[in-house]
């Protein structure tokens, strides 16, 4: 973090990275940060698999997603980089940029169409992502009111847990603050919890996250099915599925 950052050059007498008294080396690691969603606990009408709750989670997740930049850009300046899909771009198993089908991550709206283009600024990107979510969350069968400019039967209160120990600093936190005040003008609660990490662990070993932040590192030789496999979703297995992803196929 940027607190860091300044403590090391305090420390030297140089004010640098590199001084006397610390040499600070930064590499790239297999590790990285991500947001995770509970399709058990955050769908419509308890039916996870549905196209309305697919659409209610990707609501969500494309707002989340819009302010990835700004906020990670403003915590670490350059020691990190947004990804697009869940393995770090240090992995031979990441996804290229040249690759065929790849795409940013929640870039299109509900008819699949591209949500941005080259030429948007800072703020229009972020409304921009305003108005996909308003699709998907009609789709999601909530109600709009033209009127109003708002969801009407959006009073269920959803939750993101963040394990920041009440301090508000964890690289995720700014992200989802900004993305729940966005919900609250569209009619929807979406409450940030920074919590402890063993309250916000005891909630994801007990499948009772909602919505989170976490980070993790992949292997040399990344198994992705140790944390995507069906079998380990729902308090199965190994219990590391705590998305909940459950495909017989």
């Amino acid at each position: 973090s940027e607190d860091t950052v300044k403590a090391i050059k305090d420390a030297n007498s140089n004010g640098e990275l590199v001084g006397d008294v610390i040499t600070t080396v930064l590499i790239d690691y297999r590790g990285y940060g991500y947001m995770g969603i509970n399709a058990d606990l955050v769908n419509v009408g308890g039916e996870p698999a549905s196209e309305e709750s697919k659409a209610l989670r990707k609501g969500f997740m494309t707002l989340f997603s819009v302010y990835r930049d700004t906020v990670i850009k403003s915590y670490y300046d350059d020691r990190a980089s947004v990804i697009q899909y869940p393995i770090s771009n240090t992995s031979w198993a990441a996804p290229k940029p040249a690759d065929p089908g790849y795409h940013n991550a929640y870039s299109e709206d509900v008819d699949g169409n591209p949500i941005y283009d080259a030429s948007m600024s800072e703020e229009q990107r972020y409304e921009a992502a305003k108005q996909a979510a308003i699709g998907f969350f009609k789709a999601a069968g909530l109600t709009w009111d033209d009127a109003q400019g708002k969801f009407t039967n959006g009073e269920k209160t959803w939750e993101v847990m963040i394990p920041g120990d009440g301090q508000q600093d964890h690289p995720a936190y700014g992200i989802v603050v900004a993305a729940s005040n966005v919900l609250a003008d569209l009619g929807i609660t979406l409450q940030v919890n920074d919590v402890g990490s063993s309250v916000w662990n005891n909630a994801l070993e007990s499948n009772t996250a909602m919505m989170w932040a976490a980070a993790w590192q992949a292997s040399v030789d990344p198994d992705m099915t140790q944390v995507y496999s069906s079998a380990n979703a729902h308090g199965n297995g190994t219990n590391s599925n705590h998305y909940s992803v459950d495909d017989a196929a």
